[in-house]
């Protein structure tokens, strides 16, 4: 499962069937930077360049076949790079180019390939059925642990937990209130200095430039239940 995909399922309420995101730009452009990480993760994308001014090529490697989300990603990093600010943006509209589905609507449809979730009527939207509650209950004690703790992570649990920042997931992977400020510190802080770190901060820079754009339409914050 891509690092978009199970973001994806742990943001969908099962009790509504609803994103606990807010806008979904704000969930798009999350997802667009996972897929980022994971192409920098599996040695497909190369990084150049410094915090204030980075960049990213799509690295020309044999090796596994990926998957199609992530292969029309790399496709539009090969395209959009190496301004990552471009490519987040460009994510969702080059997906629904290239596959038919945006980034959220592509996560949904690989959830529902997998068994993962439903949706009525073979719809993508609105209302998603979480079926594999089992599956998203793992997920968001892997989080859980890993924002109570202190040391260090695997790249793909620490992306994941990074990306819980902005899709505004910190109460579903620190439900206690007094966890919290140690969960954001490491959601916040934890891959600074590292090209994962570089993504995260983008993708932050990116909701907050948009947000100013639309006129903070995208500042709605929900809670996820568990």
């Amino acid at each position: 499962m891509l690092l978009a995909e199970e973001l994806a399922l742990i943001a969908i309420n099962p009790s509504t069937g609803r994103h606990a995101g807010g806008d979904r730009r704000i969930l798009n452009a999350t997802m667009a930077g996972l897929l980022i990480a994971e192409l920098h993760i599996e040695g497909r994308a190369t990084f150049q360049g410094t915090r204030s001014r980075p960049g990213a090529t799509a690295t020309d490697v044999t090796g596994p076949q990926l998957s199609q989300t992530l292969a029309a990603a790399e496709a539009t990093l090969a395209h959009r790079g190496p301004k990552l600010k471009k490519v987040l943006r460009a994510m969702d509209r080059d997906l629904e180019r290239q596959l038919g589905t945006g980034t959220w609507d592509s996560a949904v449809a690989a959830l529902v390939a997998t068994g993962k979730v439903s949706t009525p009527a073979g719809s993508l939207r609105p209302k998603v059925e979480v079926l594999d509650t089992g599956h998203r209950d793992l997920i968001i004690a892997r989080l859980r642990e890993a924002a109570a703790g202190n040391g260090q992570l695997d790249d793909r649990t620490a992306a994941l937990l990074n990306a819980t920042g902005p899709a505004h997931l910190l109460e579903l992977v620190a439900p206690e209130r007094r966890t919290r400020r140690h969960a954001r510190r490491r959601i916040d802080k934890l891959l600074d200095g590292t090209a994962l770190g570089t993504i995260g901060h983008l993708v932050r820079t990116v909701i907050k430039e948009d947000e100013s754009n639309h006129g903070g339409a995208t500042t709605t914050s929900a809670t996820s239940s568990t």
